[in-house]
């Protein structure tokens, strides 16, 4: 009697527990589960979230979840059951992958959908120093390196990060955040190192860092999060690594610093050229001038140009594209131009200064080009119409005779002398008559022999024959300046001709040539964006220049100043 009640008494309770079980299965239409309670910061959880429709046709707000957790991953499936008991249930189940983001008790909080939620999971968090490893601490070594924690606004220093471990190791750098600064990677690279006389493979990282604004900037800390082999249970065991983070003092530009100057903070800066002290050159004459800006402590593209306030009054520049060099310790500034003075005479090239700020000294400095003192020899663009063309000589100041040696010296009308050569006195004025006198005959000499013998230019005057010389050589080794120079003397000693005048004789071909060169020596733009001619193409251009013949009664009309088309 007693086994009976006793077997009634356990069917009955069976019964309650189903009924229960399936109120509950009833009520419960949203639930959450995750696969573990305990974990590290650095590791991740898998939560499941189940909710049964039409409750689960609603999206899934995760707004409260992200504010202790981060997303690594999510995925949703739909899936659906049918039974005699409940017929046909459809469910939908979203798998999140997260990580806690702090140390300690959190919450998962409940999840609400269709008027249902879950239940809040109460998650233990560790933290990752607490780990028991099994690797020794200098097995893996994390060191970072920072240039300078007191910076002024636009100046740049690096951030250098290590890491030397003695493992097979995977893993990143977790969350690395340099946003406070313009940050650019300039090395990412892997090599080898040593410490205490023990190899180590070295992983490391390089990044520029220029503050944009005045204040106190953090750089948070740099956690790198991996796992290696555990070789003696063949398992993969996680390992963290953490340098605490860096504050940054930006300062502001100095009140004493010039208010229409370019923003320069380095440790140095200094300029250099190719010009000697005292420079002389010719009328038109093309005088390369390559200046260099040398800085140490900021990239290259920081620099200004340094002829930017030239003024171009007395003489002409033509400019290439800047180019710049960051390799090595200092980053350089190259500036190319053609400097080119239309009249003789003594000139002063302004000196060259750009000022910077000395952060070592914390002091306003200067660096600075002087000042250059330029002889241009020649005669003025009047006298060159005279000398080419003699038609233009008054009447009776024409030499009579065909040599200058059976001539005495004349009086030449050249319009605006006196303010072409100051520096020509009284007493030298019989001389540079008698060089007008000896020029002009020179000229008509010269188109008599090359009348005769096209072929044998270099017999016509010495100047010529210089020149012709140096054409030749330039040619021959390909030197685009120093043929374009040399052909501009002798276009002035020999050649009765301008340089309008000299393309206006070539063919289509060599013109063209004529063209890229000058293009190439004095256009705007890079020289790398055109077309080069080939040592082949300036011989072809020499050739056919050496066959024309000079030109009769021409007045030039062109200005010799015009390097390109």
């Amino acid at each position: 009697m007693v086994n009976q009640l006793r077997y009634m008494w356990t069917r009955l309770l069976l019964v309650l527990s189903m009924l229960l079980l399936i109120s509950v299965s009833i009520q419960a239409s949203v639930t959450a589960i995750v696969d573990r309670s305990r974990l590290y910061q650095d590791e991740t959880l898998t939560l499941t979230i189940r909710a049964d429709f039409p409750a689960a046709s609603e999206a899934l707000d995760l707004t409260a979840l992200d504010t202790l957790f981060n997303v690594v991953s999510q995925s949703q499936t739909t899936q659906s059951l049918y039974s005699t008991a409940q017929g046909q249930q459809r469910w939908r189940e979203w798998q999140l992958r997260i990580r806690p983001r702090e140390i300690g008790t959190l919450a998962i909080p409940n999840f609400r959908l269709g008027g249902e939620q879950s239940s809040p999971i109460m998650i233990t968090v560790m933290d990752p120093a607490d780990r028991q490893e099994g690797l020794p601490q200098s097995a893996v070594i994390l060191s970072v390196t920072f240039a300078d924690d007191r910076l002024y606004v636009g100046q740049s220093t690096t951030l250098t990060i290590n890491l030397d471990y003695q493992v097979r190791l995977q893993g990143n750098f977790d969350q690395l955040d340099l946003s406070a600064f313009t940050a650019e990677k300039l090395e990412e690279i892997t090599s080898q190192t040593q410490h205490s006389g023990q190899a180590y493979r070295r992983y490391q990282l390089v990044y520029r860092l220029t503050p944009e604004q005045a204040g106190t900037l953090a750089i948070p800390e740099i956690r790198f999060v991996g796992q290696y082999e555990n070789t003696t249970y063949g398992q993969q065991m996680r390992l963290h690594r953490i340098h605490p983070g860096v504050d940054v003092e930006v300062r502001p530009i100095p009140a004493s610093y010039p208010d229409d100057a370019v923003w320069l903070p380095a440790e140095s800066i200094t300029l250099s050229d190719n010009l000697n002290s005292q420079v002389r050159a010719g009328v038109n004459e093309h005088i390369d001038w390559q200046v260099t800006t040398t800085i140490l402590g900021q990239p290259a593209t920081q620099l200004p140009d340094p002829l930017a306030s030239l003024n171009e009054s007395d003489f002409r520049l033509y400019r290439n594209s800047p180019e710049f060099n960051d390799a090595g310790s200092q980053a350089q500034r190259t500036d190319v131009a053609a400097l080119v003075f239309a009249d003789a005479g003594d000139y002063t090239l302004p000196a060259v200064r750009v000022p910077w700020w000395d952060t070592n000294a914390d002091s306003l400095r200067y660096a600075e080009l002087p000042a250059r003192k330029i002889r241009v020899d020649g005669i003025s663009n009047e006298a060159m119409d005279i000398l080419t063309n003699p038609s233009l000589l008054t009447e009776g100041d024409s030499p009579a005779g065909g040599s200058a040696e059976s001539n005495s010296p004349t009086t030449v009308a050249v319009p605006g002398t006196s303010a072409i050569w100051p520096w020509i006195s009284a007493s030298l004025g019989i001389g540079w008559l008698a060089t007008l006198v000896v020029f002009w005959a020179s000229n008509r000499y010269l188109k008599r022999r090359l009348q005769e013998a096209p072929s044998q230019p270099a017999q016509v005057s010495k100047p010529a024959l210089a020149a012709l010389d140096e054409m030749a050589l330039a040619a021959r080794t390909g030197d685009l300046a120093g043929y374009h120079q040399a052909l501009l003397r002798w276009l002035r000693t020999g050649a009765n001709m301008t340089l309008n005048g000299l393309r206006a004789r070539l063919a289509d071909t060599d013109r063209a040539v004529l063209a890229r060169m000058e293009g190439s020596l004095f256009a705007s733009h890079s020289t790398t964006e055109l077309e080069v001619p080939q040592t082949a193409e300036l011989l072809a251009l020499h050739q056919a220049i050496l066959t024309l013949r000079p030109a009769r009664s021409d007045r030039p009309t062109d200005d010799v100043m015009t390097l390109y088309p």
